[in-house]
């Protein structure tokens, strides 16, 4: 820009998502649409190597790792899940936060005179 008036442009979001956490959640939904097929590759390839080791210890033991690690990094990606999961919970007070439409329109608490407080125990309004 010659004149010296500062231009704009936008970034796209690659992952269509607002926050954080949905995208963790996409990335591990992706990650384990893609873990699937390469963990029965893998177990596939260990079994193979298993039948064709002809009594060597060193190539059986190479095929069980392959079937191992494959079965371990699988079992790390499905309980990242749950992970980030308990990771939400503790950093929202370990509540259900529901408690977001109080003095809205049709609300539960939208009297004149009436106010609300979330109980975030049971992510329901107590009304005043």
């Amino acid at each position: 820009m010659a004149d010296g008036s500062v231009g704009s442009f936008t970034i796209p979001n690659p992952l269509s998502c607002g926050d954080l956490g949905s995208c963790v959640d996409k990335v591990l939904r992706d990650l384990l649409l893609l873990a699937t097929p390469n963990v029965a590759v893998m177990v596939i390839i260990g079994g193979y190597q298993i039948l064709t080791a002809g009594g060597e210890p060193e190539k059986f033991s190479r095929g069980k790792k392959t079937i191992i690690y494959a079965a371990v990094g699988f079992a790390i990606i499905l309980l990242a899940n749950g992970v980030v999961y308990i990771i939400q919970d503790v950093f929202n007070g370990g509540g259900v936060v529901q408690c977001n439409l109080a003095n809205e329109p049709g609300g539960p608490c939208n009297t004149s005179s009436g106010s609300a407080e979330c109980n975030f125990d049971t992510g329901e309004w107590q009304c005043s």
